[in-house]
């Protein structure tokens, strides 16, 4: 059984809805967001970022739920007529990288919560024409991760940062900030108004940092490391953020015991499973 908020049960029993998909793709430099509709959509990634999902045509087969731990399969096609997909397509793997389908309703005044997973699952064979994209997936039951019963069988957490799980509260952390770039390569940014800096070196690391001015609007790089003035990103941007853009911090945890007992004291919380052997040796 799902549970569903209070706006999804009042819009989906509703004379006249207007459901919208969302589609959340997980390259390895950067997360693409699409919607199912005639315009562009303001909503929430994973993360709980808000975050603009670009309307785009898109067709699927049906996904199907069972309980019986089978691998459930779809195929996504997307639009390729100005062939932005197949640059996509050109300059990513997309095998073997995440998918998540979502449905939420507009005309309403949504939140995070708001949007029900239809879809979690990795993509595979991805092929272009001059039409579409396709892609082909398979939920994420079907890889060695199974649930026993509620969570994936890991080392890292499965708990989201700051969910009920997690037990972090988001209010008695520095989870986020905001400062301008002083000077910059495509990899190191300075700022020495640096939020938090006072908390010392790698304090936003594992996190993220978010452009929200100039040339690089809305790009999203991962931080690698950071010290009181300056703070690293482990892709390269497109291009050095001009001096004066502007920028937004989120910090994360990376999921394993040592950051979420070490730098969280969370340990009582972690969702891992630390004792699964890293290696598996066959004798």
């Amino acid at each position: 059984m799902r549970t569903l908020t209070e706006v999804i049960r009042t819009e989906a029993s509703g004379d006249q809805t207007k459901p919208v998909e969302i589609y959340d793709l997980f390259l390895d430099a950067e997360t693409l967001h699409f919607a199912q509709y005639t315009q562009n959509v303001t909503f929430y990634d994973l993360d709980g970022v808000e975050s603009t999902y670009i309307a785009m045509p898109i067709e699927r087969e049906g996904a199907k739920s069972s309980s019986d731990l089978s691998i459930n399969n779809i195929t996504v096609r997307m639009a390729n007529i100005d062939r932005s997909m197949s640059a996509y397509l050109a300059s990513n793997e997309f095998r073997s990288r995440r998918i998540v389908i979502r449905k939420l309703f507009m005309g309403v005044s949504n939140t995070s919560g708001d949007a029900v997973r239809i879809f979690d699952g990795l993509m595979d064979a991805p092929a272009a024409d001059e039409k579409w994209l396709s892609i082909s997936a398979a939920d994420r039951i079907g890889s060695l991760q199974k649930e026993c019963p509620k969570r994936w069988y890991q080392l890292l957490c499965n708990w989201q940062f700051g969910s009920t799980e997690c037990g972090i509260d988001l209010s008695s952390v520095v989870n986020s900030g905001d400062g301008a770039v002083d000077s910059a390569t495509a990899t190191v940014i300075t700022d020495a108004g640096l939020p938090n800096s006072g908390s010392g070196d790698n304090y936003w690391k594992n996190g993220y940092a978010i452009f929200t001015s100039g040339n690089l609007n809305r790009a999203r790089r991962r931080i690698s490391a950071n010290t009181a003035s300056t703070f690293t990103v482990d892709t390269a941007l497109l291009e050095a953020p001009a001096n004066g853009d502007e920028y937004m911090l989120l910090r994360n945890c990376d999921q394993t015991l040592s950051v979420c007992s070490g730098d969280f004291a969370n340990m009582d919380n972690f969702g891992g499973f630390s004792t699964i052997p890293e290696q598996m040796v066959l004798r």
